[in-house]
């Protein structure tokens, strides 16, 4: 066998491998199990109480609120900006 026949072997049996061991690195779910709760379709059943939930709830909406603020200060300081002449 060739150098190149060896390599490509090599790189059949890896990717395999490497996905067995990166999907166990999801929080131990099961096959694709562990994948559902990951696009939000409402079917994920986790042991976190409802109130931290609520809590994480109202602290995502005060950080995006607290973003929106801060993205229309510098659009407005943006507009506000003096523009400088292109150079030829």
């Amino acid at each position: 066998m060739t150098a190149q026949a060896l390599f490509f072997l090599l790189i059949l049996l890896v990717c395999p491998l490497m996905m067995i061991f990166m999907m166990r690195g999801h929080g131990g779910h099961g096959g694709m199990h562990g994948m559902h709760g990951m696009h939000g379709d409402g079917s994920e059943n986790t042991d976190e109480p409802t109130v931290s939930k609520a809590a994480s709830l109202h602290e995502l909406r005060s950080q995006r609120d607290a973003l929106e603020v801060e993205i229309a200060r510098r659009e407005n300081a943006d507009c506000t900006r003096p523009r400088t002449p292109a150079r030829t």
